[in-house]
């Protein structure tokens, strides 16, 4: 790193800003890292505040100027339309410094004016578009009642994403044992983790939307719509239809893809443009199987569950939602590959070794073979092979639910201990987790 001033250098890296200054004796360029948070600004850098910058006009042919700091941690470039807040390593993907001639910056934009010129290379598309990012969920009944969990079951089972057996087959089979005798059972287990908020479910997607506005800057808006249940993807669709929006980006939240998630929910959001007659683009974003900012976080989350235990697990089992055998081979393995990748990168994000762990399939429904070893099986024989202290991941949920809570937490832990364990452990989803938000919020930019 070369620069002319002393103060000549600011740039950034994963979150992190790196000031390059020029060492008091031997004048050789120093680095010293700065994290944008509260409390964390050097009080020696200049600042520029969002008047300063308004009232200024940049020099003739420059290409982008950002300041050392402003006080709430936002960028500002000056692009062809005027000063835009971004977010460097996001919203621009990389800038250059140029090299600078002396005397080339003088008076305000020179570092004691508090501005540091770089040269914009490549900025994400469609940074300054409002565009709407409808984060995708499954869905949730609305209430812990029967009525209401037959009304969810019925939709969710009747998607031929989910089960594809022909409608003269399975309709009569649905209605006339499945709903009749599931909605009572399933209803007492949704019972049991309602919380005051409401589903769990609902409530992490909503905490997800409202720290992807936070972080949106006006560049984009957030909502939820779900699969199943309301609001729908065709109702959401029609409010930002008639609210004028030029583009809509969809997001489901799974990182691992198949048909009954994934394929579900983005054949939904096209299907429905196409019935209300949108006339607009849609784009689809999918979370990758071992994104940075999704593995970090639920990384730590491992960590954070394993805190305050006395001893780590003797074992870790990442368990990911069940599909049908059949599906995953049709799907030419998709899934079933996309859960190894997860596996993979996670263990080597919390340093496990892959011999202290496997990787299960819960939540099989019907009697068609499903992708295995399933997670209440080798719950279950663990302890017979010496294991005692057992932690559970479940990554392919990024929002508790009942999967998680009920079927791992509760069930998935009596079965365990019933076996002779001694420690459950249930890690948390990402949630709403800083890296997830910051990958989430890239997509809509991307």
């Amino acid at each position: 790193l070369t620069f002319a001033e002393p103060n000549g250098l600011l740039v950034v890296d994963g979150g992190e800003w790196y000031y390059v200054q020029a060492d008091d004796v031997t004048g050789d360029p120093v680095v010293r890292v700065y994290e944008i948070s509260e409390g964390d600004l050097p009080t020696s850098l200049p600042y520029a505040d969002r008047a300063t910058l308004l009232a200024a006009t940049p020099p003739v042919g420059s290409t982008g100027y950002v300041p050392a700091y402003s006080e709430d941690g936002e960028c500002w470039l000056y692009t062809s339309t005027g000063w835009e807040a971004v977010r460097l390593g996001v919203d621009v993907v990389e800038l250059e410094w140029p090299d600078p001639t002396p005397g080339a910056f003088d008076g305000q934009w020179g570092v004691e004016g508090g501005l540091l010129p770089y040269r914009w290379v490549e900025v994400a598309t469609d940074v300054f578009t409002w565009v709407p990012q409808p984060v995708l969920n499954l869905g949730t009944p609305e209430a812990p009642t029967p009525a209401s969990v037959r009304r969810f079951l019925d939709e969710f089972l009747s998607d031929p994403d989910v089960i594809d057996f022909p409608k003269w087959f399975w309709q009569p089979i649905l209605q006339g044992i499945i709903l009749r005798t599931r909605p009572k059972k399933v209803a007492h287990a949704y019972e049991s983790i309602w919380t005051p908020d409401g589903s769990p479910l609902r409530a992490s997607t909503e905490r997800i939307v409202a720290h992807l506005r936070a972080v949106a800057s006006e560049r984009f808006t957030v909502s939820a719509a779900y699969r199943y249940g309301e609001p729908s993807i065709a109702s959401e669709k029609q409010r930002l239809k008639n609210a004028g929006v030029e583009k809509f980006i969809v997001v489901p939240l799974f990182p691992q893809r198949t048909s009954s998630t994934t394929g579900t929910a983005l054949r939904r959001a096209f299907e429905s443009a196409v019935s209300l007659e949108l006339g607009i683009p849609v784009i689809d974003r999918v979370i990758p199987a071992t994104d940075p900012g999704y593995i970090q976080a639920q990384a730590e989350r491992f960590f954070e569950a394993i805190a305050n235990e006395p001893a780590p697990p003797d074992h870790v089992v990442i368990s990911y939602h069940g599909i049908p055998e059949r599906y995953d081979r049709n799907e030419r393995r998709s899934y079933s590959s996309d859960c190894c990748h997860t596996t993979t990168a996670l263990l080597e994000a919390i340093q496990w070794p892959v011999e202290k762990s496997t990787l299960t399939f819960q939540s099989k429904f019907g009697p068609e073979k499903w992708l295995t070893p399933a997670t209440e099986s080798v719950l279950e024989n663990l302890p017979k092979c010496g294991v005692k202290r057992v932690a559970v991941i479940t990554p392919g949920f990024v929002t508790d639910g009942l999967e998680t809570i009920e079927e791992i937490g509760d069930r998935g832990r009596e079965s365990f201990m019933a076996a002779g364990g001694e420690r459950f452990i249930r890690v948390a989803a990402v949630d709403t987790h800083p890296a997830f938000i910051r990958s989430l919020a890239a997509l809509a930019v991307a």
